[in-house]
């Protein structure tokens, strides 16, 4: 069991009916933290049936659900917000997505389960982290009010997501790739797109 397994289990409820994180596979092999304000879908399943402290985040699995749910409500299976955190995975990311705000529901930011604890976690613990992006106003006053640590290279800021162009996404991860391929030392800088 790794380290940052054992300290989700002393800060995450069990059962666990809201969504601290999402990833795919072992959040330590995450490069990037992207931090929204609140997950809008309510998948309604204990987010510990898709954790295992040896392989992690069963991503596959939890994306079944979180299809199943919206398909429920009738709405298509996924999200504009849903869409763009894929683009970013498209161009080979490995993201931990996250958001100030754990609990599931729609317009549920600032009212609800702070995750706070997490995300501090999440960017002081976890070895690779070494991109943020914060999209949505809630995203960034977590920013605003947290000092992020010098393995942090950028820290990018968008609009919400569900609003936010396809190009600037892709501008983000050109950044983070072209900047992974120079690996020279760490210089903390912010962009707003």
């Amino acid at each position: 069991m790794s380290t940052f397994s054992n300290a989700i289990r002393a800060i995450l409820p069990a059962p666990c009916f809201e969504r601290p994180f999402v990833c795919d596979g072992a959040p330590e092999r995450c490069s990037v933290i992207v931090i929204g304000e609140n997950p809008a879908t309510t998948v309604d399943v204990d987010w510990w049936s898709f954790w295992d402290d040896a392989t992690g985040f069963n991503y596959a699995r939890w994306i079944e659900s979180y299809r199943a749910a919206r398909q429920a409500k009738g709405k298509r299976p996924k999200s504009n917000t849903r869409l763009r955190l894929d683009r970013l995975c498209e161009h080979s990311l490995r993201c931990l997505e996250t958001n100030a705000f754990s609990n599931e529901r729609l317009n549920g930011s600032g009212a609800g389960v702070a995750n706070s604890d997490l995300l501090d976690l999440a960017v002081s613990t976890l070895p690779n982290i070494s991109y943020v992006i914060v999209h949505g106003d809630k995203a960034a006053r977590y920013i605003d009010s947290s000092t992020m640590p010098r393995s942090i290279r950028y820290v990018f800021r968008t609009r919400h997501f569900k609003i936010e162009s396809y190009a600037v996404l892709d501008g983000v991860a050109h950044t983070i790739l072209a900047d992974q391929q120079d690996a020279g030392p760490a210089q903390q800088q912010s962009f707003l797109h």
